[in-house]
């Protein structure tokens, strides 16, 4: 099934017979909780304070849950994800703000600008707005792409990674490139992230001494930075450690104690589980463990890296128009429902006086989580 139009419906279902009369929303922010499932939420709030604690996010005045399925998988991932709730139309797994009849790894399609997705940023910067965003991850992500760029692969965050798919890169624009020199990414007022080796040639070592992975020569940080003398400013950050993995409980069946987080799959099988005595102690794992950074959350499959969850998402919400999120809908449904909320686009009838207001949205989506 392939969703595009679907949202505009909805939001008529949900503008109409409501009692309340929201003003148009000047500002939207939203918070994406990458992996954030409810097992994750529960567990970190046991951490927080216990069982009673709350987190800032629970106290908005609405909530709702999105099917996050892909068009061609039932289990999605960061990208298809983003491209949902960014764009407002569903797309196959791995791609990124194209139409779901491209196909992963097409060399062709992906330059295809009829197939090319615009984002709420896009619609936000043609309305005047400003728009940036702030990541725990790479600004190359999958989960940050669909803003700002075009790739029918979330891993071609470089260029050396568009050649290695057979690609050639000197025609298909990599993320990094779309976000320094791209119609949306230029025009962004905060970029703020990790990734840098996606920026600078493999010739050159970042802060942090890395050696980058580009080869076609480009320092796109350097070239951002003169693209905007006078203009802006260019910080780099060092890490802090945060511990979230406390002990839950004990099992009545061989007496060891059990992690509050604990996933599916993941490469800390190996850490938990051994051929001669089974399920280890996860706390004794833990005490091993040089620094709080390098521990990991048990896993029950083997696996080079953990899966997708297929499971509904949360969303919470507050501010104008907020309440179109309650319910159950479609994870697309979200990217209407922002420029409906803001006005940012023609599809925003109903929402008649415009003030100075500010709605809030958090996604917890339930994309890839590696242990």
């Amino acid at each position: 099934m392939i969703l595009i139009d679907s949202g505009h419906p909805v939001i008529s279902e949900h503008a109409l017979g409501t009692w309340e009369s929201p003003n148009i929303a000047k500002n939207i922010i939203v918070f994406v909780g990458s992996g954030m499932s409810q097992a994750t939420v529960t567990a970190a709030r046991t951490h927080k304070g216990g069982e009673n604690a709350t987190f800032a996010f629970e106290k908005l005045k609405w909530s709702g849950n999105v099917r996050t399925y892909c068009v061609d998988s039932r289990v999605p991932d960061s990208a298809c994800a983003s491209t949902a709730f960014l764009t407002g139309v569903k797309s196959n797994l791995g791609t990124v703000a194209v139409h779901p009849t491209v196909k992963r790894g097409d060399c062709v399609a992906t330059n295809d600008k009829v197939k090319q997705l615009e984002s709420i940023a896009k619609w936000a910067l043609d309305a005047g707005r400003v728009v940036g965003f702030a990541t725990t991850s790479r600004v190359t992500a999958g989960s940050n792409a669909a803003l700002y760029a075009h790739s029918s692969d979330k891993d071609w965050e470089n260029d050396a990674s568009v050649t290695a798919a057979g690609c050639n890169a000197s025609q298909v624009n990599d993320i990094a490139y779309q976000l320094i020199n791209g119609d949306v990414g230029k025009h962004f007022k905060v970029i703020f992230g990790g990734g840098r080796k996606n920026f600078i040639p493999n010739t050159e070592t970042d802060a942090s001494g890395a050696r980058g992975l580009r080869t076609d020569g480009k320092n796109l940080i350097q070239e951002w930075k003169e693209s905007k003398t006078g203009n802006a400013v260019y910080i780099t950050t060092n890490a802090r450690d945060t511990n979230i993995l406390t002990g839950a409980g004990t099992s009545d069946r061989d007496s060891k104690p059990y992690l509050s987080l604990a996933y599916a799959t993941g490469p800390s099988y190996d850490s938990y589980y051994q051929p001669n005595e089974g399920r280890v102690n996860p706390l004794a794992v833990l005490q091993a463990t040089a620094t709080e950074k390098e521990q990991t959350c048990s896993a029950a499959v083997p696996m080079s890296e953990g899966v997708n969850g297929g499971e509904d998402a949360s969303v919470y919400a507050t501010g104008p128009w907020a309440f179109m999120l309650s319910g159950g809908y479609e994870q697309n449904f979200i990217a209407h429902a922002i420029t409906f909320a803001s006005c940012i686009t023609d599809v925003c009838g109903g929402a008649s006086s415009v003030v100075v207001s500010t709605a809030v949205l958090l996604l917890a989506l339930a994309v890839r989580v590696f242990a």
